[in-house]
């Protein structure tokens, strides 16, 4: 009995948030804890804030507003949103569309973010795109990737901004208040 209250509350944080996101991804966020060592509800976190727990998304900056063909708007989501002087262009559609549109922009030049995690392309290799959309690859490259800025930036706040932003020097720590202030909302009265 011991060892299934044990195993029960090893799992009910992000039980909780079932509603909120699949079982797969809950699962695939659960075992990349357990395989990289990084604590489930700083990839919970994570991916909540770059992907809104959505396996199938690209983002990159735009000057100008992204548009499809009329005949493919019905498979392929676009949003466009204002930032700054640019947009941020978020598709939505399945992996091979994916896949092939990520391919495109990154020939014409464009930083692209990939998947559940929004790996950027910078770490992604030609060869990678096609697994890159699939939950347990995603999360090895994020885990990857934030261990190597772990090691690299020593605290959290330095760590957390080098995984959005790389290894650049950062003034403004504004993805890691985002990242703490989701944290705490999901997270603050629970006890693990």
């Amino acid at each position: 009995m011991q060892q299934y209250l044990s195993i029960f509350l090893f799992f009910l944080p992000l039980e909780i948030f079932a509603n909120q996101i699949s079982l797969d991804i809950a699962n695939a966020l659960k075992k990349a804890s357990l395989q990289s060592g990084i604590d489930k509800k700083m990839l919970y976190t994570l991916a909540k804030i770059e992907s809104e727990f959505n396996p199938h998304i690209i983002a990159f900056v735009s000057k100008e507003k992204f548009n499809i063909a009329k005949e493919a708007k019905k498979k392929i989501h676009i949003r466009n949103i204002p930032y700054k002087n640019k947009y941020i262009v978020q598709i939505r559609t399945d992996k091979e569309n994916l896949k092939h549109i990520a391919s495109q922009l990154i020939k014409q030049g464009f930083s692209v973010d990939m998947g559940l995690m929004q790996i950027n392309s910078s770490n992604v290799s030609e060869k990678e795109l096609n697994h890159i959309f699939e939950l347990d690859y995603n999360l090895a490259k994020s885990t990857a990737i934030l261990k190597f800025c772990i090691k690299q930036k020593k605290s959290l706040k330095e760590s957390i901004e080098c995984y959005n932003k790389g290894l650049r020097k950062v003034t403004n720590y504004n993805y890691y208040e985002k990242f703490k202030r989701s944290f705490i909302r999901d997270f603050a009265n629970i006890k693990n």
